[in-house]
């Protein structure tokens, strides 16, 4: 999944319903973007770890 999450201004609770999501739906691969929010994608990248990348300007995703 790679985009923009706009979780930047986001609750604790509207962070945790979005981890959910992608746990229950096997996400292998999350990219976010600067809308994420630093403690945020921090957040995600604590409990994703390499499923996390943060998919700035000019980063290249091979499939």
């Amino acid at each position: 999944m790679i985009g923009g999450t706009h979780l930047g201004s986001a609750s604790d609770k509207q962070v945790e319903k979005t981890l959910e999501f992608i746990e229950k739906h096997n996400i292998q691969k999350i990219g976010v973007s600067h809308c994420t929010g630093l403690a945020n994608s921090a957040k995600l990248y604590n409990r994703l770890g390499d499923r996390f990348l943060f998919a700035s300007a000019g980063e290249t995703i091979e499939i």
